[in-house]
């Protein structure tokens, strides 16, 4: 149970990105070009991972959409988590302004769990301002038999500031927010500070567990294919 409670946890960032819609507006990148790598620092501030997402294809809106994401990741060697295609696929429905992952391999998803980010794009409004609240986000998950939900709530934006990481420097808005997992009747949750900028998504997050110890850090170091 305690590798379905990370991986649940880790599935959130299929919501990092999203469909065809302005980019300049929202949250998240929706150009098939680009390419967006990150690395990962475990509590004791060593390298632990990194791991690189696109959106591979995208269509509708967020009232009725699917999102195709590409993922690859490489562990603290650098070498690739899977030996035969690295690649790993999520596809995430849209209906109704509700988002739906499908993840087709639980062996593969089990894997990559302490891998991947966590947090909520999709459901960022357009327009936020600082010390004001942000709406829940929600998303339910299917891995064979396994289902569950993710919710994130609790959100308020602290700051808009200046972050710089290897990738450059991004205008953000500083985000805490409270993510609680459920599934086969347990729940778990942790605490989440996340830098988000428009047209990019997640530049900077920080995971803590509910008691406050920090988890690990994932910085945004390179975009690729960005004109």
């Amino acid at each position: 149970m305690c590798m379905r409670k990370y991986l649940l946890i880790a599935v959130l960032a299929v919501m990092s990105y999203g469909v065809a819609l302005a980019q300049s507006v929202y949250y998240f990148s929706v150009n098939p070009k680009e390419v967006f790598s990150y690395t990962i620092i475990d509590d004791d501030g060593a390298f632990f991972g990194r791991f690189d997402v696109n959106t591979h294809s995208c269509s509708g809106d967020l009232q009725k959409g699917e999102v195709v994401i590409y993922e690859h990741f490489y562990d603290k060697n650098n070498k690739p988590i899977f030996k035969e295609s690295n690649q790993f696929v999520m596809d995430v429905a849209l209906v109704n302004g509700e988002a739906f992952a499908n993840i087709g391999s639980l062996s593969r998803a089990l894997k990559v769990q302490d891998y991947m980010s966590k947090g909520d794009i999709i459901s960022l409004p357009s327009t936020l301002l600082v010390g004001g609240a942000v709406p829940d986000g929600k998303l339910s998950i299917k891995m064979g038999a396994i289902k569950g939900t993710i919710t994130v709530t609790d959100r308020k934006v602290i700051a808009y500031e200046n972050i710089s990481t290897q990738a450059g420097s991004f205008m953000c808005y500083k985000i805490t927010e409270r993510q609680i997992s459920k599934t086969a009747g347990l729940s778990f949750e942790h605490n989440l500070v996340t830098w988000y900028c428009k047209g990019i998504g997640c530049v900077k997050q920080i995971c803590y567990d509910k008691k406050g110890k920090l988890i690990n850090t994932i910085e945004l170091v390179s975009i690729k294919g960005r004109s």
